[in-house]
């Protein structure tokens, strides 16, 4: 009788071991979905040159646009996007090569993760940018990147670090999509190039070191966790990563 409830008890330890080691697991995974999010670059620049179309408009229309422009905005600071959503899509339908409206419009669909609508409009506002606005490369491959078309976006990314290649972003956006196309060599060395812009980013020494896990990198991969710890002493997940492999010397 000693023996099953002894046999029982271990059966229930050994369950709960692996109920906190699942929960752990899963934490883990949501902390560095959260940081691949925040690195993906869906924001409005709102210092990148754009065209205001690719049709001349009288100066009486131009300034009515743009007061339109202006009110949408005004809109969208204060949470009011469905109206500024109608006064973008009546300018669009005036003109829809209005860039202003298309630049705007295409970044609302964007946060509110409607990537089908964003996607259409910023394909349109790269045809009149003819590919040379790398925020506006960059926000379509997320869009494609959550649409799941990968290598779609993977050449996007690329082609906007090309033409950005001072910001950090341009790095880990393209370093997470390698990393994704299991491509992990070539993920490290832009992990590393990102780092080189700024050491002490301890997001991108997450990234960096999941992927010499991935790579079977461990020594490599514990040294990063313990350069997180540096930086941040904190760092619960850096601390569950490196006791974690510490277990399972």
């Amino acid at each position: 009788m000693n023996t099953f409830f002894l046999l029982v008890s271990l059966i229930g330890s050994l369950l709960a071991i692996i109920i906190i080691f699942l929960n752990r697991k899963r934490i883990l995974q949501n902390a560095k979905l959260n940081i691949i999010k925040k690195h993906l670059d869906k924001k409005i620049d709102k210092k990148a040159e754009i065209k205001e179309s690719s049709v001349n408009l009288p100066t009486g229309k131009r300034l009515e646009y743009k007061k339109l422009i202006n009110r949408a905005e005004i809109l969208i600071e204060h949470h009011e996007t469905k109206e500024a959503e109608k006064i973008l899509i009546s300018l669009l339908a005036d003109n829809k090569k209005y860039a202003p409206a298309l630049r705007i419009l295409s970044s609302l669909y964007l946060q509110r993760k409607q990537y089908s609508k964003s996607e259409a409009l910023y394909n349109t506002l790269n045809e009149i940018e003819k590919g040379e606005n790398p925020t506006t490369l960059s926000n379509l491959a997320f869009c494609l990147f959550e649409r799941n078309q990968i290598k779609k976006a993977h050449n996007l990314y690329k082609q906007a670090l090309l033409k950005d290649i001072k910001n950090i972003k341009r790095y880990t956006n393209l370093g997470q999509v390698i990393y994704v196309l299991k491509e992990y060599d070539e993920a490290v060395s832009l992990f590393k190039k990102a780092l080189h812009i700024d050491p002490r980013n301890t997001d991108i020494l997450f990234m960096l070191a999941d992927t010499y896990l991935a790579l079977k990198l461990f020594s490599k991969a514990k040294e990063t966790f313990k350069k997180i710890l540096q930086y941040e002493p904190y760092s619960q997940d850096a601390r569950a990563e490196l006791l974690r492999m510490d277990s399972e010397v």
